[in-house]
């Protein structure tokens, strides 16, 4: 059984509006340093999956904070939809990045022996392909300041716990929220059709699409500029 809790920190900058950013697979809240968003953050700490939506409603509760909005990325899409289904009313925009509908259980598998064979091997695989060959100075920020870090912090089965719940989860868009993706036609993790096929099914949500970026798109300058209109 899972026993990790979910830890949430409120930064207050002042703004009127909060957004939470929920990274994904074996990153942490730190990936997104690099984000610049006119609002209040709410960051999601020592990521629990399983247990989100309800450890965060209940945050919510606690410090009478109404309604955010959601910025997921990657697996935190998935954690981002999830909680947008269950408590509609307290979400005022969900944002999801680099996200596809579901990941196929081969694959998956697939990863689970690379990761059993060579933990940090697969890791530095998986951080590299999540850049375009444009990105290599965003990788190479990334390989200084978070490589030896996350592959230090994450146990191997934290991260095929992670796993687990990519293994079942799958994105499912509430109509009452208002919805945007954003996608790099560049991703190889999570291919620009499967943000495609998404849209194609919920005509409602709105798709913006960035050349040449991979994976973690909101490390690219003006990533904030894209999300103009969603908040």
């Amino acid at each position: 059984m899972n026993c990790q809790k979910n830890e949430f920190e409120f930064l207050n900058r002042g703004k009127k509006d909060t957004i939470l950013l929920i990274p994904g697979w074996a990153t942490d809240g730190k990936i997104f340093s690099r984000l610049e968003l006119d609002v209040n953050y709410l960051l999601a700490h020592t990521l629990a999956p399983h247990n989100f939506s309800e450890e965060l409603n209940a945050f919510l509760h606690k410090n009478a904070v109404n309604k955010i909005s959601l910025l997921g990325w990657s697996m935190g899409g998935f954690i981002a939809a999830d909680f947008a289904k269950r408590y509609p009313q307290r979400v005022k925009n969900l944002i999801l990045v680099s996200v596809r509908k579901k990941y196929d259980t081969a694959g998956l598998n697939e990863v689970r022996g690379y990761l059993k064979k060579n933990k940090n091997g697969y890791l530095y695989r998986f951080y590299r392909s999540s850049f375009t060959k444009t990105e290599e100075e965003n990788f190479r920020w990334f390989k200084k300041t978070f490589f030896k870090q996350y592959t230090t912090a994450f146990s191997l089965d934290f991260l095929l716990s992670g796993l687990d719940y990519l293994a079942q989860a799958q994105i499912i868009l509430p109509d009452a929220v208002k919805t945007t993706l954003v996608h790099g036609i560049g991703d190889m993790i999570a291919p620009i059709a499967e943000a495609s096929a998404l849209k194609a099914a919920n005509p409602h949500i709105n798709l913006i699409t960035l050349d040449n970026a991979g994976h973690m798109p909101f490390l690219r300058p003006g990533f904030k500029d894209c999300l103009a209109g969603t908040q």
